[in-house]
Formats: C-alpha cells, structure tokens, sequence
C-alpha cells in the first residue's frame, strides 16, 4: 500500500460504518471517499485496513487509474487467490468467479478518478457478490455511490500530522492537546503556518515532515526554504 500508516492522524470523518474505529468494522456494501488529489484518501483507506483486516475475510487491492490498468489490476488478483488463467479476460472471470462465492472480503479500487473509472469499476463486480467495497476518487458526482468527503487537514491536525511525521514529537501523541504540550509555543505556530501555507494536503505535509526528517532543517528551515524557493520561482 502507498501509504504511511504510521504517520496517520484521525480524521474528522462523517459518521460511517467505513471509518469510524467505534463503529462496526464493516462498511456499506460499497462506498467512494471522495476528494482532491493530495489529500488522504489512500492513506485512510490504508489505515481502515491497518485496523480491521482481521474483520474481513480478504482484503483485495486494485489500481484504477486508468481503464487498461484497472483491468490489469483487477486480473492480477487471480494469481493471489489461487488461480492459473493465462489470458487476461480469463483471469477476470476467475476472479469474479472467487468473489461470487466468497463472503466477507473487502475490494478496494484505489484512484478511480472519474465518474468513467468508477463505472468501469462497478463493471467488474459480479452482481451477486456478497463482499464490501471501497472506492478513492476525485469525483465529486459518484453516480449511485454512497460517496464521504475527505477534507484537507485543518491547520490544528495538520500540525499534528506535520510534527508526527518530522520526528519531532513522539509517534504515540495523536492529539492536539497532547501534541501542544510537547512543542514550543514558537515551533507550534510555525507548523500551522507551514500546514496552512500547504492548503492541509496530507501528501504535501508528509512529503515536507519526510524532508524536515531527512536533513534536520527543522520547521523554520524548512519555512524559510519553502519562502526562497517561492520567491525565486515569482521572480
């Protein structure tokens, strides 16, 4: 999975059986988190798993980022429950075949843009399948899906994320308020700066805590880099 699950902090979802870890372990029959690129729909789905897999009898995983790949995705799983088709429409069959006659699992079609994909991606399902499904995309219309909003990090959480993922507080703390307790006044207004600066994207803050990581630069080096670099680029 592309994802970092340990870096994940709680979002503040709406109240469904997907995401919700008070919640039943088992979603709607099939669902579609939707929201702008960047902004954590991999990484929650990613993290449903981390915690309920155990509650599914399979977990299955496809690439949907293009009709061709999604197909070859799709047909890729056969090989991982058993089954030797050679031709890609074969290994289809034996696929929708397997989730026909199994209960329990969980289908995740991760980056299935546009209402298009989706669609294709509803395609596959055999009629009488009797698992759940997960769908990430950046739709804003989901046809007939039952289809959650994944928001941008507010600047609270993000900060969180930010400080959890740069290895400046410990991976345990989760929370504002513990987190707060932990920080400097000064370095915890700079990572809400530093979040705000990135519109709350989940992959921009992960990729500049992996950064702040990496070379030690710390938050304000960081921010100062990110304003030179800025305006380097406007002049």
């Amino acid at each position: 999975m592309r994802a970092c699950l340990s870096e994940f902090v709680e979002r503040k979802l709406p109240v469904i059986p997907v995401m919700l870890p008070d919640a039943p372990a088992k979603p709607q029959r099939a669902t579609a988190l939707s929201g702008l690129g960047g902004v954590g729909k991999t990484q929650t789905v990613a993290e449903y798993v981390h915690r309920y897999q155990a509650e599914h009898s399979a977990v299955l995983w496809v690439l949907a980022d293009g009709k061709d790949l999604l197909r070859g995705s799709f047909a890729q799983l056969s090989t991982l429950l058993g089954f030797r088709a050679e031709k890609q429409d074969d290994q289809i069959l034996a696929v929708q075949s397997w989730l026909r006659h199994h209960d329990g699992w969980l289908l995740i079609f991760d980056n299935a843009e546009t209402l298009e994909l989706l669609t294709a991606a509803k395609d596959l399902l055999p009629t009488d399948a009797k698992g759940h499904v997960l769908f990430t995309t950046r739709a804003q219309a989901t046809g007939a899906l039952a289809s959650v909003t994944v928001d941008c990090f507010d600047d609270d959480t993000g900060a969180v994320f930010l400080l959890r993922r740069s290895k400046l507080v410990d991976i345990g703390l989760a929370t504002v308020e513990t987190v707060r307790l932990r920080v400097p006044g000064n370095d915890w207004q700079t990572a809400t700066t530093l979040v705000h600066e990135l519109g709350g994207l989940a992959l921009a803050i992960d990729q500049a805590g992996a950064y702040i990581e990496q070379t030690d630069c710390g938050l304000e080096g960081y921010l100062t880099r990110k304003a030179v670099e800025s305006n380097g680029f406007l002049s």
